[in-house]
């Protein structure tokens, strides 16, 4: 959420695997977010966006890197050296 600060704000977390959903309020007091940015920081695991832009600069902000292997619903996942066509999923190639 971007109305009133600078830097938009972690409010939601929705994510999704093949067999769990989940929705998980990063406001919650003492939750531990670490678990959730390791899974961001894998590899192995390819993330997949909506809109991404202001999850990419969150992400940055929050953790100090982008999400490792992540892709928009506009542009399939890619190989490393193929060219992305927008300026914000240039920034999932970085990663």
């Amino acid at each position: 959420m971007r109305e009133t600060t600078y830097w938009p704000k972690l409010c939601l977390i929705q994510a999704a695997g093949a067999n769990v959903e989940a929705v998980i309020d990063p406001l919650a007091p003492g939750l531990d977010l670490q678990p959730f940015l390791d899974l961001m920081a894998n590899e192995k695991v390819l993330k997949v966006f909506h809109a991404a832009r202001q999850d990419l600069e969150i992400f940055l902000k929050l953790a100090g890197s982008l999400p490792a292997r992540c892709s928009t619903p506009r542009s399939p996942p890619w190989p490393a050296d193929m060219a992305i066509p927008s300026p914000m999923t240039r920034l999932c190639r970085r990663c």
